[in-house]
């Protein structure tokens, strides 16, 4: 039998050796205590146990500064897992910022550190994890997400859940009700640091939520405490976040929608549509500058058609134009943000708004300009628009707007024909356009100008109505 040669020899002693992880418990502790661009550790006591370490009553900051988001558990174990290092967390724990506290369920949670020390990623894969705690002022919030699996780094993030359920409850005097939001194969990427998009920085980030079908459930009480609940559901739906150092930015996009509206008071008590297709995408200033910056809204909503319910309720002998409806929205401009937080535009646009529903035509374009803004208030702080830096209006109004109306009239001559809506709302719509609109060229064509003068007064097709409220 020949000898074994060196080499072979070498690695046949190297895979007789148990591996040493990439990161050892030991080296991973010590750059948490030392901090890392994800999480720095405090207090806690670290003590050996088997081939890793045991850290009782620890608090681990998510990110760096004062406004860091910690979490807090009675222990966590380190041991050696492949590359890295596993940490293993109790069942139960607690994620806090400020004076608001989440309680964590997390059964059978597998987190591991990968990478250099200092830096370190962190697959994350859980089996269910709850979070519960404070929602808006008086209420609560609960969320639930199964089968999750990712991983988790200083300037990259993917997470993907088989489902999330979202619920926020509020007292029964509110008037924003509960809220569900249910959604199955959701995927979460991020390009930047977790917590920047809530440490109120201007590091630039993005997230982005992709989501299969989903559904959800609002709850709301009008003035007079009648409820309504407003139900959506979709195919699927594409959502992102972006902060830019300046502005932060919002896109929505989704497919197959369902919008159902239902109350013991409303004329049709299930009324409802569909869309085949909706985008909503805006961007504003956040941070305060004395410049203006751009802001800009555009909302597009395709194969808008009342739901079946809705067409029996309210035609039912078909005699009105049942071709898709769709509605385009095109709004940009200018604005300062204020020292306490006031959104002041400056320069309004109205690029585009084209309606398009049952047989009728609502489109408008102009643009405004606010000038003469007043000045930054500089005393005591003794009401919402006083104290230091807060503002009392956002200047005059100076420019127009003009729409057209193109088978409004016709419309509801239907509606009133076919007497499934109450006479009241058609009358007072009725006069409503008779006020604010004047015969147009073409037949069943109305027009509305609205022109914000010089001198302060607000006049509608040539006619003054009072001075712009400036305040």
């Amino acid at each position: 039998m020949r000898p074994l040669s060196l080499p072979i020899l070498a690695l046949a002693v190297t895979l007789a050796v148990p591996a040493r992880a990439e990161i050892a418990p030991e080296a991973l502790w010590s750059a948490l205590r030392s901090g890392t661009p994800l999480v720095t550790a405090s207090g806690g006591t670290a003590s050996p146990e088997g081939d890793g370490l045991r850290v009782t009553d620890p608090v681990l900051a998510l990110g760096r500064g004062p406004d860091a988001a910690r979490i807090e558990a009675a222990s966590l174990v380190l041991t050696p897992e492949g590359d890295g290092t596993r940490i293993t967390l109790p069942d139960r724990f607690a994620i806090a910022r400020g004076g608001l506290r989440y309680d964590i369920a997390a059964p059978g949670l597998a987190l591991v550190a990968t990478g250099a020390p200092q830096d370190p990623a962190y697959r994350i894969d859980a089996p269910r994890l709850t979070a519960d705690g404070p929602g808006l002022p008086g209420g609560t919030v609960a969320l639930s997400l199964l089968d999750t699996a990712g991983q988790i780094g200083a300037q990259q993030s993917r997470i993907d859940a088989a489902a999330l359920t979202l619920r926020l409850s509020q007292p029964d005097a509110a008037r924003l009700g509960d809220v569900s939001d249910e959604r199955r194969a959701v995927s979460v990427t991020l390009d930047g640091p977790p917590g920047a998009l809530f440490a109120g920085g201007t590091e630039p980030v993005a997230l982005s939520i992709r989501s299969g079908s989903g559904s959800q459930t609002l709850d709301a009480r009008t003035g007079t405490g009648r409820k309504l609940t407003l139900e959506i559901g979709y195919a699927d739906r594409d959502e992102s976040l972006s902060l830019d150092g300046l502005s932060l930015g919002f896109e929505q996009s989704a497919t197959a929608l369902t919008l159902a509206v239902s109350g013991p008071h409303l004329p049709l008590r299930d009324a409802g549509v569909t869309v085949a297709s909706s985008r909503i995408a805006t961007r504003a200033p956040v941070v305060p500058t004395e410049q203006p910056q751009p802001f800009r809204t555009d909302i597009a909503l395709t194969g808008i058609v009342p739901t079946g319910a809705t067409w029996d309720a309210l035609d039912p002998d078909g005699t009105l134009p049942r071709d898709p409806g769709t509605l385009s929205l095109r709004l940009s401009g200018t604005a300062r943000v204020g020292p306490r937080g006031q959104f002041m535009p400056r320069q309004v646009a109205l690029q585009e708004f084209d309606a398009r529903l049952l047989g009728a035509e609502v489109s408008g374009q102009g643009a405004v300009e606010f000038v003469d803004p007043p000045a930054a208030n500089t005393g005591p702080d003794t009401g919402p628009n006083s104290g230091p830096g807060a503002t009392s209006g956002i200047g005059r109004p100076l420019g127009s707007l003009a729409f057209a109306l193109t088978g409004v009239t016709e419309l509801f001559d239907r509606l009133a024909a076919l007497g499934t809506v109450p006479a009241g709302p058609l009358i007072g719509a009725r006069m409503g356009l008779g006020f604010f609109t004047r015969p147009g060229d073409g037949p069943d064509t109305l027009t509305t100008a609205v022109e914000f003068a010089p001198d302060g007064q607000l006049v509608v097709n040539g006619q003054a109505l009072g001075p712009v409220p400036t305040r």
